[in-house]
């Protein structure tokens, strides 16, 4: 029978490390407003809320990766980081819209931070994805 053993590469740390700064950055810079003065939010506060989520969910991805010993199945993970991250660039504005006002905080900031990290994300999970490819074909 064969042993199975970790395999950790560079790729598997830059999808951990990316995907952890993409949580911490939304959750500390790139925030929204806080409650309106009656306690309610404005509408960017659920955009925000679902990038956290999702991007917590790209993390937990990131972690599974990072601990799976079959290439296959690491592959398979790293296309699940990459259509989230991709989904998550289109939820914070598009489908889930922000506020009206271009000089709101969610819209110069959190917006664009969002577009960015998911942007980084994807790249680097697609870039994995190549790696892991050119590695199972030679």
């Amino acid at each position: 029978m064969k042993e199975k053993k970790l395999s950790i590469n560079v790729t598997d740390v830059i999808l951990l490390v990316i995907s952890l700064a993409y949580v911490v950055l939304l959750l500390t810079v790139f925030h929204v407003c806080g409650p309106k003065e009656d306690g309610s939010f404005m509408k960017c506060q659920w955009a925000w809320r679902a990038a956290v989520t999702t991007s917590s969910v790209i993390l937990l991805n990131a972690l599974v990766h990072l601990i799976v010993w079959n290439e296959g199945i690491k592959i398979g993970i790293s296309v699940s980081i990459f259509t989230i991250s991709v989904a998550n660039i289109f939820l914070v504005g598009t489908i889930i819209p922000l506020c009206g006002m271009e000089t709101m905080v969610c819209r110069s900031l959190t917006h664009p931070g969002n577009t960015v990290l998911g942007i980084v994300t994807a790249i680097a999970a697609a870039t994995d994805i190549a790696v892991r490819a050119f590695k199972k074909k030679k």
